[in-house]
């Protein structure tokens, strides 16, 4: 897919990595040059997106878990396990490769066949 300001902005949004306001792409997961590789590389949107949460999964498992919830006085931090980071970026790259059209789901993927004829050729 050629990038496009829409196609960037949605894909973002797909990706849980929208920009903050009065930020940039540094203040999201993904930096302007990956979600224009991630559209340029496939054929579909949700293709894209299944191919960013596969990424984000695996960089979780490299920076570790985040703080989501520590109490102090009135205030309550926990902590969330990279783990438990990572299952969720894999649970949503299955959800999007799920949602991707039939054609694009085949589309650069080489297919061999090998039939047994009942043991009289096997090829």
């Amino acid at each position: 897919m050629e990038p496009t300001a829409d196609l960037r902005f949605r894909l973002r949004g797909m990706l849980d990595a929208t920009i903050p306001p009065g930020g940039t792409d540094r203040d999201t997961d993904f930096l302007d040059g990956e979600i224009d590789d991630l559209l340029a590389s496939h054929t579909s949107i949700e293709a894209a997106a299944a191919e960013g949460w596969m990424r984000k999964a695996g960089r979780v498992m490299s920076e570790g878990g985040g703080i989501s919830v520590i109490t102090a006085g009135s205030e309550r931090i926990q902590f969330t396990a990279a783990k438990d980071l990572r299952d969720h970026a894999l649970q949503m790259a299955a959800w999007y490769r799920g949602l991707i059209p039939v054609d694009d789901a085949w589309s650069g993927v080489s297919r061999v066949y090998r039939f047994k004829t009942h043991g009289l050729y096997d090829i």
